[in-house]
């Protein structure tokens, strides 16, 4: 028996407490046991100069212990240490993250020991990726980043060799007197980032060595499992003093919101555009006598602007058109650009749907992962075009239910609602779907364009 009555495979208590400050763009803090690491995300201007013009953004940390974190006042000072720990969880972070779908700035997440009782670096690894989260995720609400940079899931754990047992997420008292001590990374997943492993003293075998990754394996599961637990809270509306920063372009200034003519004929789908749009762009209807266009796509975005092109084309004005996939994971990434017709040409929703859920009869929860992505287009006359795209995460339940919005709604639990799924949502499914990102980050493009 562990000196805190703990089993050997057996976590500290842990906790995620989101948005424990308020001025950064994300910020957790996350506890295990008696140690306690705030974590933040913050946005800055620019990026190290070996990444400029490169249309990529950066993921950096720092870390260090506050004076009164440990039982001896530590100095405020960077040390070897601390480099060291926050080289590691930057290069973490990095590692769940697609740099190439960030402009170019950088974020910064910063980890403060506010009290150290083992595995500091660990926890600050699982707290910074839930402010990383969460600071992308805001930016993805409000229209600056179409979608959600994140590739995977990230957590880490300590374990080790304490009186020959195999033990996981060490306290001090464990972790000082480790004969093995070890510090392992992985993401949601289940592959490795990084295996950080030491024999304090006696050498270890192959044997130990994977009892002791697969028991960080078992501990991280149950670390991201905690992470998801807390992803349905909704997040409350992001503050103007962290919003990305932007160069304004006073050349470019609008003295009139866009007037569009709408390409789709679906009342649904014009209604949630125009809901998204009220007050940024002036919609007009299309022609009643203009007939249907043949979406023969290979892309989302071809088949937007099939659309847009004929609209255009018919009216002499400048249209919008938008086509939307749900791409489920275990399928492929099907139904995909074929979502409206997945069970035959008459795009039946009720049909799609029933297709969708006979083929993921008997997968499990956790690999129903999906997300909805819309392409969103305008097509003018002189033949420019704006386009944006939008996607929301989450996945496909096992029956549906509400009967609000239309298509695959009444299948598809977005992973920042409350667990409800998008037809059982009123109009804040507009604050986070997959539409409504598409269309708010057209209308800033619009905004802005030549």
């Amino acid at each position: 028996m562990r000196s805190d009555g703990r089993a050997d495979d057996e976590l500290r208590p842990l906790s995620f407490e989101r948005d424990f400050t308020e001025m950064a763009a994300g910020s957790c803090l996350v506890t295990f046991g008696r140690t306690r690491v705030l974590c933040t995300a913050s946005l800055g201007d620019g990026v190290p100069p070996w990444l400029r013009n490169t249309g990529r953004g950066w993921v950096t940390a720092e870390y260090s212990m506050l004076p009164g974190s440990s039982n001896e006042r530590i100095r405020r000072r960077t040390s070897g240490r601390d480099q060291e720990i926050q080289r590691l969880i930057a290069r973490s972070l990095r590692a769940v993250v697609d740099l190439e779908a960030m402009p170019e700035v950088e974020v910064t997440v910063d980890c403060d020991v506010l009290q150290a009782d083992g595995g500091t670096r660990t926890a600050s690894i699982c707290g910074g990726y839930v402010a990383l989260h969460d600071a992308f995720t805001r930016m993805v609400a409000d229209g600056t980043l179409p979608a959600l940079p994140i590739l995977d899931e990230l957590a880490a754990i300590s374990v080790g060799i304490v009186d020959g047992s195999p033990l996981l997420d060490l306290p001090y008292s464990e972790d000082s007197t480790a004969e093995v001590d070890f510090n392992v990374v992985m993401t949601g997943s289940g592959r490795f980032v990084e295996v950080q492993g030491t024999a304090e003293g006696r050498a270890f075998d192959r044997s130990q060595l994977d009892a002791l990754v697969d028991l960080a394996a078992t501990g991280i599961s149950r670390i991201v499992d905690a992470q998801r637990a807390v992803w349905p809270t909704p997040r409350p509306p992001a503050p103007d003093c962290w919003r990305w920063p932007t160069t304004p372009r006073p050349d470019h200034a609008v003295t009139s919101r866009p007037q569009l003519v709408v390409a789709s004929a679906n009342p649904d789908k014009v209604a949630e555009i125009a809901l998204v749009l009220d007050g940024l762009v002036d919609l007009e209807p299309r022609p009643v006598d203009l007939p249907d266009v043949v979406e023969d796509g290979d892309t989302l975005e071809d088949n937007a602007r099939l659309k847009a092109v004929a609209v255009c084309e018919a009216t002499g004005r400048a249209a919008v058109a938008d086509d939307t996939g749900l791409e489920v994971d275990a399928l492929g990434g099907a139904p995909g650009v074929r979502s409206a017709r997945y069970a035959g040409d008459d795009g039946d929703a009720v049909a799609n749907t029933a297709r969708l859920l006979s083929e993921l009869h008997g997968i499990p929860a956790g690999r129903r992962t999906a997300r909805f992505r819309t392409v969103a287009l305008v097509r003018r006359p002189d033949g420019t075009e704006v386009v944006a795209t939008g996607t929301v995460e989450g996945r496909i339940a096992e029956a549906p239910t509400g009967d609000g919005g239309f298509g695959y709604d009444p299948v598809f639990v977005p992973v920042e609602g409350d667990g409800r799924s998008f037809a059982e949502m009123g109009d804040e499914k507009h604050d986070i779907s997959h539409r409504g990102r598409a269309f708010r980050i057209l209308a800033r493009r619009l905004a802005t364009d030549d």
